[in-house]
């Protein structure tokens, strides 16, 4: 029940953000909320989706989130058929787009299968489809297909410079799930490569990653398509020993209390000691108070400290005059950032769920294994390569001084196991080089030189099924731990299983 408040708050808040939005369904076809009307309601335990005007209605239950972003939802709905299909709702200016997309994918898949046969004389493309498969986990954003040369049988995958950023860059993990389903059927046919294919320029953003993906047996080549859709050249390559990252200084958590700044802290904070979390931000120079996770005041790091106050992006700048203010904001976080919070879908509740999660970790790392060192805890290690700001959640160390990276989740994430991999990734190279101990981590502690090991922890029903799929391509050295948690983790934080993957 708590899921369905959450989601009937969150679409609540996007159709209040988007009151133009566009409705497109499966059976009745279009809607548009300028000249129709739209109720939420959760009823025996399903959140149902009502649309009517003076001519029409539609009654939908939704069944769960196929896609979110700040423009645009795809739910999932099902009907009194049952059966479970797609409804999208958009902002006014993507749902018009949205057509347009449709066509530019099936037009780059017919340029795609030509631009290969041209590459690769001989070569046959069998299918190249951009069709979507909720089952198999297969996005439209990707083309797919099969192709035979000779003897051999190649997997192909290919992705659109139309699509957004973070389409491209999410590529590898869609590809991987299409190699891992292409596999799985090699008892028909043997597969013995995969051909990638993305825009010109964007093959420097996922060599790196490649360059740790390991397929016994099966050729990998990434390969990129001019603008014109002429010509496929190969992308340049690029290891994770040519990461040029840059690693911010150490957060110190949890602070020797010699070290914690009570006395500048504000009357109401300091009565609240045994319940805040203050983290030094060594990198922005400034100490962070959060209750469960969730920053709301801010303490520089100077000789007369300033303090603001308030939940991103909302923040005041502190003089007693407002203590009263501040005073209130606290109580409110007392009253809706728990366990037993009266209005589940209030945004002091909802906010920085991972956040949340990682405070009750950091309390006592050992819950997630017993390997792991309480004495050296690092959450939120931002690592710097050229724009791109990657956000490691914990850092810590085995007991045998082996390096420790932990991610989490809170929900289903296809992106879990490549993002794990790109914070291993930097970790061991930074590792390598000493930034580790240049920025004062791990201080009288020697390091072994094995390579770090990783840790995914989510609630146990909420990975994703492709992870092991993904998982199974990520190299033999690299040991992995899933740990499974309760969904009730905010009341106490249990760990259900712990697999070696």
């Amino acid at each position: 029940m708590e899921s369905l408040i959450v989601l009937k708050d969150r679409l609540e808040l996007f159709l209040l953000s988007h009151p133009r939005a566009i409705i497109q369904d499966f059976r009745t076809g279009t809607w548009s909320l300028t000249d129709s009307r739209i109720s939420l309601e959760i009823e025996f335990g399903k959140l149902l989706l009502t649309l009517w005007t003076g001519e029409r209605s539609m009654l939908r239950r939704i069944s769960g989130v196929k896609e979110w972003s700040e423009d645009s939802v795809i739910l999932m709905v099902r009907d009194g058929s049952h059966k479970e299909r797609e409804l999208y709702i958009d902002a006014d200016h993507v749902a018009a787009a949205r057509p347009q997309l449709r066509a530019a994918r099936r037009q780059f898949a017919h340029k795609l299968a030509c631009l290969l046969q041209a590459r690769f004389p001989g070569l046959l493309v069998e299918k190249l489809l951009t069709s979507k498969n909720l089952a198999q986990s297969f996005s439209e954003h990707y083309a797919r297909g099969v192709a035979l040369m000779r003897s051999s049988r190649w997997g192909l995958f290919g992705v659109n410079r139309s699509e957004s950023p973070a389409t491209v860059d999410a590529m590898l993990s869609y590809a991987l799930i299409w190699l891992n389903y292409l596999q799985a059927q090699s008892a028909r046919a043997r597969l013995d490569g995969m051909v990638l294919v993305v825009p010109k320029d964007s093959g420097i953003f996922l060599t790196p990653r490649m360059g740790l993906i390991r397929s016994p047996g099966i050729h990998i080549e990434l390969l990129e398509a001019d603008d014109e859709m002429e010509n496929l050249d190969t992308a340049c390559s690029k290891d994770y020993g040519n990461l040029e990252s840059r690693l911010s200084k150490v957060d110190r958590v949890p602070l020797p209390a010699e070290e914690i700044p009570w006395d500048a802290l504000p009357p109401c904070l300091k009565r609240a000691e045994s319940e805040i979390e203050i983290v030094h931000r060594a990198a922005s120079r400034f100490f962070s108070i959060r209750y469960h996770g969730l920053e709301f005041a801010r303490l520089t790091e100077e000789r007369v400290p300033k303090i603001s106050y308030g939940v991103s992006p909302i923040e005041s700048s502190y003089d007693r005059s407002k203590e009263p203010e501040l005073e209130r904001l606290w109580k409110e976080l007392q009253q809706f950032r728990r366990p037993d919070c009266p209005d589940p879908h209030h945004p002091y509740f909802r906010l920085q769920a991972e956040r949340w999660l990682e405070s009750l970790v950091l309390r006592d790392i050992r819950k997630i294994s017993n390997d792991l060192n309480p004495a050296f805890v690092y959450p939120q290690v931002p690592a710097f390569s050229g724009l791109d700001r990657a956000v490691i959640d914990i850092l810590s160390v085995t007991r045998s001084h082996r390096l420790a990276v932990i991610e989490l989740k809170i929900s289903e994430d296809i992106q879990l196991p490549l993002q794990a991999l790109d914070y291993w990734r930097r970790v061991k190279w930074h590792f390598e080089r000493g930034d580790f101990e240049r920025q004062g981590y791990f201080p009288n502690l020697s390091l072994s030189s094995e390579d770090p090991v990783l840790f995914l922890v989510c609630p146990a029903f909420r990975f994703h099924s492709t992870t092991e799929g993904i998982l199974k391509y990520f190299p033999k050295s690299l040991e992995i731990t899933k740990v499974g948690i309760n969904e009730g983790w905010r009341n106490e934080l249990k760990v259900l299983y712990r697999k070696h993957v």
